[in-house]
């Protein structure tokens, strides 16, 4: 068994996709990957109603992904509930261009420190300052639409998605901002 890379999910979904008789790999910046950790939060469950067929959507603020979960593997798909921070061991697949991983296992963490580790791994830092202006203006207002925050900041969108991952604010509907209670 090969050994799963960390990866963040934007290198995965716009990295070039190798299949061959080895199998589907994924050209990142860091080297080709067919086994992957990815780290983020729970975005969307859905089960299929016959039971036979389930998949999380994880977003780890660089792009989203799908792990998808068939037969006796839905057992371990109902441990996640929506806004859970996850790390999922698991394998590349595509159907119909899609790409998606097929679950080896996950962890649900419980302490925001691991997001934050894999960020500085990843090389990504933030001052902080503007986030927290950004979270107290969507606390003040208890509602805000993303048009809002653009009047008050340019570069928002980075900050938006480090909330939105920290559990910090949640997106009832396209273009909405709530702050978490």
């Amino acid at each position: 068994m090969k050994v799963a890379q960390k990866v963040p999910i934007d290198s995965l979904v716009s990295g070039k996709q190798i299949q061959d008789e080895k199998g589907l790999r994924i050209k990142t910046p860091s080297g080709e990957v067919s086994n992957v950790r990815v780290m983020g939060r729970v975005i969307n469950i859905f089960t299929k109603p016959d039971k036979t067929y389930g998949c999380l959507s994880i977003d780890d603020e660089t792009g989203i992904i799908q792990a998808r979960f068939v037969g006796s593997d839905l057992k371990l798909m109902k441990k996640a509930k929506m806004g859970d921070l996850i790390e999922l061991v698991g394998r590349l697949r595509t159907f119909e261009e899609i790409l998606f991983l097929i679950p080896d296992g996950f962890s649900i963490l419980e302490d925001i420190n691991w997001a934050l580790l894999r960020k500085l791994e990843f090389g990504d830092t933030d001052g902080g300052g503007v986030k927290n202006e950004i979270l107290s203006f969507i606390r003040e207002r208890q509602e805000v639409s993303i048009e809002e925050i653009e009047k008050g900041w340019e570069d928002h969108q980075n900050y938006i998605n480090d909330l939105k991952f920290e559990g910090e604010i949640y997106e009832p509907k396209s273009g909405i901002l709530r702050p978490v209670e």
